[in-house]
């Protein structure tokens, strides 16, 4: 994977930090409601294939490659993030979030 090099004309490394973890935190919540729309038998019970169970088994393999596609992306943000932040010299990372002092720095909003 191709990471980001901080550097003193680029983003800085705190906004750059930001982004990846604010970007795989929407993911997350996106997560969360793929979660909700998990497919139900009741819903296919009525298509032909319904007799052998493979309409709602193609659905619930379909819905898992969705969410393991998700969780593969989610990860990738979190690998980038974690080497921001060894560029950046942090030793605090936990493989999830950062201490507060590490995001502390200009909000990209603003800038």
């Amino acid at each position: 994977m191709q990471y980001p090099q901080i550097n003193l004309n680029g983003t800085l490394g705190a906004i750059l930090l930001r982004q990846y973890l604010d970007a795989a935190d929407a993911l997350r919540a996106a997560e969360r409601r793929l979660d909700e729309s998990a497919p139900h038998g009741r819903d296919y019970q009525t298509l032909d294939s319904a007799l052998d169970g493979g309409a709602f088994c193609r659905a619930n393999n379909e819905h898992l490659d969705r969410k393991r596609r998700l969780e593969a992306i989610i990860q990738e943000l979190l690998d980038i993030a974690q080497e921001i932040a060894r560029q950046q010299g942090d030793r605090q990372w936990d493989g999830e979030r950062f201490p507060r002092m590490v995001l502390d720095g200009p909000d990209p909003e603003k800038l």
